[in-house]
Order: structure tokens, then sequence, then C-alpha cells
């Protein structure tokens, strides 16, 4: 019971964190339930709901915010209509679909604490080689990243942080709502990965969880909108980045571990 207390304690720090970056439910949320020894079906069914209602809320908070005004909303529309949101709905989520089918093939068969902490190391280390060159990348790059990102994302949950990566370095025009970018795109991801998610492990869920699960969404998005104006943002992402790393260095040698190497 501790236990549960605790990790729900957890949850609401990062749907504080996610309030203000964008993203952190399940990038971190993932490794840490890995960490205390829960499923990677365990971490989709309960972190999932967290993270749509988080995303969900902050995009209407930041639509209706002083932040953006008619030019901006005007420049976010201009980048929604380019290929990458044809590239996201029609690549990715198909991916998406095919990752969640990897993971209902192979879910008794692979480790994912290996998996997933090698994913996360993977992403934090494409960031710093590819973080400036991402916005030159060809059509068809951009396709195999979308791909990528679907694949990993459905059998691992932990795409999130490539996602955003993609997605701001390719907004940098406009770096005051690569925010409501990131939000808008996770938002989607996540969604769809709990409808297909549900399609294909036939699960259900109870109206008290989601109603308990809106209530920490929306007191910690209230913390974390209130938090934004005070803290330094990047520095915020770089300990979340570190943060991130740890995790998934502990995640490898705990997987490592049980397969007594």
């Amino acid at each position: 019971m501790i236990e549960f207390n605790f990790l729900y304690v957890i949850i609401f720090c990062l749907t504080v964190v996610q309030s203000i970056i964008g993203i952190g439910i399940l990038a971190l949320g993932t490794p840490i339930m890995l960490l205390m020894n829960y499923s990677l079906i365990d971490c989709l069914n309960l972190l999932l709901p967290f993270s749509i209602i988080t995303s969900c809320l902050n995009i209407i908070i930041i639509s209706f915010g002083k932040n953006i005004n008619k030019n901006n909303l005007h420049k976010i529309k201009n980048f929604f209509e380019k290929k990458i949101l044809i590239y996201f709905f029609l690549i990715c989520i198909p991916s998406l679909f095919c990752g969640l089918i990897l993971l209902k093939i192979f879910q008794n068969h692979i480790n994912f604490k290996i998996i997933v902490g090698i994913f996360i190391i993977f992403s934090l280390v494409f960031k710093i080689i590819y973080n400036y060159k991402i916005s030159r990348i060809s059509n068809l790059g951009k396709k195999i990243t979308f791909f990528i990102i679907g694949i990993i994302h459905g059998s691992t949950n932990s795409g999130g942080a490539l996602l955003s990566l993609f997605i701001s370095s390719l907004n940098k025009s406009f770096k005051k709502q690569s925010r409501f970018s990131i939000t808008f795109f996770y938002f989607f991801l996540a969604l769809f990965q709990y409808l297909i998610f549900f399609l294909i492990f036939d699960l259900t869920t109870f109206p008290s969880l989601l109603i308990f699960s809106f209530i920490i969404c929306f007191f910690g998005l209230i913390t974390g909108n209130y938090l934004i104006k005070k803290v330094n943002e990047f520095y915020l992402k770089k300990s979340i980045e570190i943060l991130a790393f740890f995790t998934a260095l502990f995640l490898i040698l705990d997987g490592f571990s049980l397969l007594n190497i």
C-alpha cells in the first residue's frame, strides 16, 4: 500500500513536469515503474490515462493562455499544415500499432528493463549528436524517423523523448510554441496508443480510476503552470535528461542481474 501511494506521488510530480516541458509521465514513469518491478503492460495501463489527460488539459490551457496570441497561432497553424503532420498520422500511428503487436507477441520473452533502458540512452545520445541536424534531414529521413518512433513507443513506451526532440528541432523558428506542438503530438501519440492497446490486449478500465487520474492531473497541471514562470525550463530539461540517463542505466544493470550475467 505504501509503495502504491509512493507511486502516485511520483506520477503527480511527473504530471507537473509534463505540464511544463510537454513530456515526462511516460518517458520517466515507465522506467521508474519497471525498476519497481511492474510489468510493461501495467506501466501502459496505469500511465497512459495520466499522460492523455495531462496533455489534453495542457493544450486547452496553452491555447487560451496569454503566451499564444493570434500571430503565434498562425505560425502554429502553418507548422501543422506541413508534411510533418501527415507523416505523423499516416506513418507514426500505424507503426505504433505494429509496435504494440510486437509487445503482444514478445511480452513474455523479452527483458524490457534492458530494452527500455537501451532505447532511453539511445534517445539521449541521438539528441547530443543530431540535435542541430534534424531540421535538415530529407523527407525520406523524416518518414523513417516517424516510423522508428512509432515502433519504439508501441513496443517499449519509450519513444516520447525521441518524438519531442524531433518536433522541437523542426520547430526552432518559434521556440516559444514548441511546448504547444510537443504537447499536441504527444497527446495524440498517447491517445492512439491507449485505444490500440485496449483493442489488442482486451483490457478494461474503471470510471473511478479515470476520475482519480483526472484529479491528480488537474492539480499537477495547476502546479506546473504556476511553476513554469518560476523555474528555468532549460535546466529542468537537463535535469530530467540526467535523471532519465541514470534511471535507464539502473534499468539495464538490473535487467542483466536478473539474467545472472
